[in-house]
């Protein structure tokens, strides 16, 4: 079962990356992205807590200790989220531009 959870967060990666690249494609054609930014950070922060916390998950004790990085990743994305905001935060955020006034640049 440990191959199955690895390859639905490897799909889920990559759809990811898929999303952001479309996303980067339309800001090179000069599109307001500003939405779409907010949930491929959405997307991506979710996914990296999620996938730090089954790397620990499948690592046992030992995915806790110094030894191991899953633990280290499990860390970084926790403050990666708190530096970022958190997925209601972006969401909300997304909302809100999507609602306000495409003319304008802020």
């Amino acid at each position: 079962a440990p191959a199955h959870r690895l390859a639905a967060l490897a799909a889920e990666a990559a759809t990811v990356l898929a999303f952001a690249r479309s996303g980067a494609a339309a800001a090179d054609r000069g599109e307001d992205v500003r939405v779409t930014g907010a949930q491929v950070l959405y997307l991506a922060g979710d996914l990296a807590r999620r996938a730090a916390a089954e790397s620990v998950h499948l690592h046992g004790a030992y995915g806790m200790t110094e030894a191991c990085d899953a633990q280290l990743f499990l860390r970084r994305a926790a403050v990666d989220s708190q530096w970022l905001g958190t997925g209601t935060e972006l969401l909300r955020e997304a909302a809100a531009r999507g609602a306000a006034d495409p003319a304008d640049p802020a």
